[in-house]
């Protein structure tokens, strides 16, 4: 919990742990903070812990548990790592890990997030009422966009 209260302001109406500095500055326009500004901006900070290790998984609903915590996102590659079974395969066992933190997800009422490159991923988190899927990586959506600005170039010089 520690470390997830450094991301929010202190709330006398909130309950847990918070520990966010306030410095003021620009997300002020360099005055004083106006009403709301510190709940406002609590609401809109989200803590998303990433959930890539075996100790975390072990402790998913004790992380969603914590009042600083506003969902999470899974590491999938690594936590399959993590658990002893080498690379990530999209099998049975990571689906049982998917499962795990859903099922804690729905229980505690908080959204979670997985990057899903393939269809059968899609498919498995869709069906696990995942909150939304990161489809692709930043080099995946680059190269993609790259590649098809060639594709239709290359269609208008007839090649």
């Amino acid at each position: 919990e520690l470390l997830s209260s450094y991301a929010k302001f202190p709330d006398p109406t909130a309950t847990g742990l918070r520990d966010r500095s306030y410095a003021g500055g620009r997300p002020v326009d360099y005055q004083g903070p106006k009403p709301g500004f510190f709940t406002k901006a609590n609401d809109e900070t989200k803590v998303l812990p990433m959930i890539e290790s075996a100790g975390a998984l072990a402790e998913i609903e004790g992380i969603f548990a914590l009042p600083t915590v506003d969902g999470v996102f899974v590491g999938p590659s690594d936590l399959a790592l993590s658990r002893g079974r080498g690379s990530y395969r999209r099998d049975d066992a990571d689906w049982k890990d998917l499962e795990k933190i859903a099922n804690a997800a729905k229980k505690a009422g908080k959204p979670w997030y997985v990057p899903a490159w393939a269809p059968i991923e899609r498919e498995v988190a869709m069906k696990l009422g995942v909150t939304a899927i990161i489809s692709t990586m930043e080099y995946g959506a680059l190269f993609a966009g790259v590649e098809s600005a060639k594709n239709m170039l290359l269609k208008e010089i007839g090649q």
